[in-house]
């Protein structure tokens, strides 16, 4: 399970951000690769799936499912197909897969839409910096900078005295804040994988019960 990192900025650490990371971690990056196309798969499964329910209808149920850019909207019209087939075990089963697929889909989009680093002493593993945090800490050192720059200007227009400037400047010690990420290792990867790959077995299941190829 991915675990919760704090890094604390010295000079004996070496941070690597963005794509730098990812290439200093080939084995990870995989990781993420198979994950990326193990999803890819499973929905284009569940979009067969819904198709295969509707039978008969099949290219205009595909347009339809596809418009459904929200990934809910997918799940309840899929819910509706099944529904109307009336058959507790099927809405039970369907159900149960969708719970799942909602649980995978928040890990892999934290994945896939994090910021990735890594760290020299920690060659096993990666590290997330999530969304937010990330567009958070940005925010803080952009306001930190403008804040330094108003107080130069002000100085050096004589409007703030050299003790008061000191004062502020004591403030802003924002580059030595703690970081926090979320550290992941092959481990992690390869969990979220086969999470995924169950799913897909659910998928198979629902078919058969539909008697209908996959």
């Amino acid at each position: 399970m991915p675990q919760p990192f704090i890094y604390q900025n010295n000079n004996n650490d070496v941070l690597i951000h963005g794509v730098h990371a990812l290439e200093q971690r080939p084995a990870l990056s995989i990781g993420i690769a198979k994950i990326c196309t193990q999803w890819s798969w499973l929905e284009q499964n569940l979009a067969i799936l819904f198709v295969n329910a509707l039978a008969g209808a099949q290219g205009a149920a595909l347009a339809i499912y596809n418009t459904f850019v929200d990934r809910r909207l997918k799940s309840e019209a899929f819910k509706a197909v099944i529904a109307a087939r009336k058959s507790d075990e099927l809405n039970q089963k369907s159900g149960a897969l969708f719970i799942n697929v909602d649980k995978l889909a928040k890990r892999r989009n934290y994945i896939i839409h994090g910021a990735w680093s890594a760290l020299e002493r920690r060659p096993n593993s990666l590290l997330l910096w999530g969304q937010t945090e990330r567009a958070n800490r940005l925010f803080e050192i952009d306001n930190d900078l403008r804040e330094r720059q108003d107080n130069n200007l002000a100085r050096s227009r004589g409007e703030l005295a050299d003790s008061e400037w000191n004062e502020k400047r004591k403030i802003h010690t924002i580059s030595v804040k703690p970081l926090h990420f979320t550290e992941y290792t092959a481990a992690d990867f390869d969990q979220l994988l086969l999470d995924i790959r169950k799913s897909d077995a659910q998928i198979a299941e629902i078919s058969n019960l539909l008697r209908l190829p996959l």
